[in-house]
């Protein structure tokens, strides 16, 4: 790999944190007997947390504000992010071996700003993280590429020169269309996912002991 920055993905792309909200979404169905649509994951995978604490509020009747639900979740979330997750296999050696080299490098994501930080102060790498921004700061999902352009903006950055790193074919599309080579991080089980990944993405990975090798 060459280039001058790398921004990342937080969920799925560096943390291996699915069953974590697996496991809150079950709760949350429990706790407010939603009902849960067949299109739910399709509908909900590239929002940030308002866009989707105003889905569960409107469209699935959740009887809080917004506000109320998100620190609901970040409660829930909280034990999980500051003392359990872990990241994926070799992570922590690729981000080091990028510092070393003068990359620059950041965390764009969907998540709180708070849980991210703290996991990953734990986890040994915010220390190669020149800042993390989140989707609520922009004002959209991951189905535009704001979030892209911003984070590399704020590190002076050039898109040409900068890499994506992603897990959801709506963030690989959009960072795409936003001038950036992109790779996708194989964190998902759907083969149809997977093909778009494939096909999309700059490059493809399983692992980072791919990148580690090259």
């Amino acid at each position: 790999m060459d280039y001058k920055a790398i921004i990342f993905d937080l969920d799925g792309t560096l943390v291996n944190s699915a069953q974590v909200w697996i496991d809150i979404d079950v709760e949350y169905e429990k706790k407010y007997n939603l009902v849960i649509p067949d299109d739910y994951m399709d509908r909900i995978k590239a929002m940030g947390f308002s866009q989707l604490a105003v889905y569960y509020a409107e469209e699935l009747g959740v009887p809080l504000s917004p506000d109320e639900i998100k620190a609901e979740w970040y409660s829930m979330a909280d034990d999980k992010y500051r003392h359990e997750i872990q990241l994926l296999p070799n992570a922590y050696e690729f981000i080091h071996s990028q510092h070393s080299k003068g990359v620059r490098m950041c965390i764009a994501t969907a998540n709180n700003r708070e849980l991210t930080e703290a996991a990953l102060t734990r986890l040994g790498v915010m220390e190669c993280m020149e800042f993390v921004i989140n989707c609520d700061e922009v004002g959209c999902g991951k189905d535009s590429p704001q979030i892209y352009l911003e984070a590399a903006k704020r590190m002076g950055a050039d898109p040409s020169d900068t890499i994506v790193f992603e897990d959801i074919p709506s963030g690989i599309i959009s960072a795409k269309n936003g001038g950036f080579d992109t790779c996708a991080v194989c964190a998902s089980q759907f083969s149809e996912e997977t093909e778009i990944l494939q096909r999309e993405a700059t490059m493809y990975i399983c692992g980072y002991e791919e990148l580690l090798q090259r």
